[in-house]
């Protein structure tokens, strides 16, 4: 048996199509399940957010939204929940990041406002989350920068309608379907700028900040598709099967290849001893 250089390079060559071809396999192609086809991100500039809208704070204390307009400052606002472990952990870092970048001050420039979406959490878990939110962003548990608010399903979904926040409960699962995104309300609960996504940057949502504090409302910001947080049961995948035998298959192929690799290796060795 004869290795030419020429083989070497077409021997590598095959094995990256055959690793990519496997991961092509491998992936689902089943088409959207029914409960995302209920997320959506529809920015509405301009619409009024209900601000007498009742909801309680971490401590328990009922609250109205327009408590948090007061100050005549825009509002950095946030839908999230607790026993999410995918985006909306990516949403809030995102905004912490951000809030931290920017020369605009939380607390004394703008507010940050998340609200929750699950209305069965708790008032300590909403004060542990706080917690957790104003560390974010350097702040000591007591300062008021960033607010975690709750609410009666009612309440969570007349505020999701109102920015255009679509999302839904799978039953099945426990979770919440979602889309990834930030809003900035003027300081008369003006919906102002739609943040979709994470890709914003600590200018852009300054400028955002800004502009709204001189009542100024905007289209949204970054257009294309949702990005939306849903995590399946495996176990209730309808191609389970299937997917597991593809990546039987894909595996056998690599390790295929590379046991080639390494019988042409050991060949061309003993022909240079």
């Amino acid at each position: 048996m004869i290795c030419e250089g020429r083989s070497w390079s077409r021997t590598l060559g095959l094995l990256v199509p055959l690793c990519v071809a496997t991961n092509t396999l491998a992936a689902p192609t089943e088409r959207t399940p029914p409960p995302l086809k209920k997320v959506s991100l529809t920015p509405h500039p301009g619409a009024e957010l209900p601000l007498s809208l009742p909801l309680r704070d971490a401590q328990e204390h009922p609250v109205q939204l327009k408590r948090y307009f007061k100050q005549q400052r825009p509002v950095l606002l946030t839908l999230a929940y607790l026993d999410c472990s995918m985006l909306c952990n990516l949403v809030v870092r995102h905004v912490g990041d951000v809030a931290r970048q920017m020369t605009l001050m939380p607390g004394s420039d703008y507010r940050l406002v998340t609200v929750a979406i699950d209305p069965t959490e708790t008032g300590k878990q909403a004060q542990e989350k706080q917690r957790s939110l104003r560390k974010a962003i350097e702040r000591e548990a007591d300062d008021p920068a960033w607010t975690y608010l709750r609410g009666s399903k009612e309440s969570i979904q007349r505020l999701a309608d109102t920015l255009g926040f679509g999302f839904v409960r799978d039953p099945r699962t426990k979770q919440y379907a979602h889309p990834a995104a930030a809003f900035v309300v003027d300081a008369q609960g003006r919906l102002a700028t739609t943040f979709q996504g994470l890709g914003y940057s600590a200018n852009a949502m300054q400028r955002a900040l800004e502009s709204a504090g001189r009542g100024d409302v905007k289209a949204p910001s970054i257009a294309g598709q949702v990005l939306r947080c849903f995590r399946f049961d495996p176990a209730l995948r309808q191609h389970q099967a299937r997917i597991r035998r593809l990546f039987s298959m894909g595996a056998l192929i690599v390790f295929g290849g590379l046991a080639s690799l390494v019988g042409v290796l050991v060949i061309l060795e003993r022909r240079r001893s």
